[in-house]
């Protein structure tokens, strides 16, 4: 059988029931509130170094956590004329806060407000999906961040006992 023999096998089919592509699948991931979305993953293919390939991600991951730990965090600046859309989604929805930091683009000399997050790495791809659905136009920096301390993260480690540091700030 040659190729467009093949071809019209595979098309022939339909007339029993069979329905080609993915719409159907499409459907149903979406009614499932898109969960593939949410999950991070890499899909390596070809025919040549997919072994290599993937041993140098799986050495860059490993070094990450080494570095950085399971509960790293990332700084998220959001420069959107949206800000104010982003911002209430990002409170009300992820539940997540937000400071807005006022700011001059220079080229254009007009002031501009920033959105500054700071959010687990783990929730990083929520913040950037969300703002990517809202205004696909916005500027996106994420930095790691490697001591967040304070509500929602770790306690403030200082080394005194708390009984000196408040006689001393007495």
């Amino acid at each position: 059988m040659d190729y467009p023999e093949t071809l019209a096998w595979i098309h022939g089919t339909e007339r029993f029931g069979s329905r080609l592509g993915l719409d159907r699948m499409r459907r149903l991931l979406h009614r499932l509130g898109d969960p593939q979305e949410k999950v991070p993953f890499l899909h390596v293919a070809g025919t040549n170094v997919k072994g290599s390939t993937t041993s140098m991600i799986a050495s860059a991951l490993t070094i990450d956590f080494v570095m950085l730990g399971r509960q790293s965090s990332v700084q998220i600046l959001v420069f959107s004329e949206k800000y104010q859309e982003i911002a209430d989604y990002i409170i009300n929805e992820l539940d997540r806060g937000v400071t807005t930091l006022k700011a001059t683009g220079w080229f254009t000399k007009t002031d501009k407000e920033v959105l500054l997050l700071i959010t687990r790495k783990s929730e990083m791809h929520d913040v950037t999906a969300v703002v990517k659905h809202i205004d696909p136009k916005a500027l996106v920096s994420v930095t790691p961040a490697s001591g967040v301390y304070g509500e929602g993260f770790e306690e403030i480690k200082t080394g005194l006992k708390r009984k000196k540091l408040k006689n001393k700030l007495s």
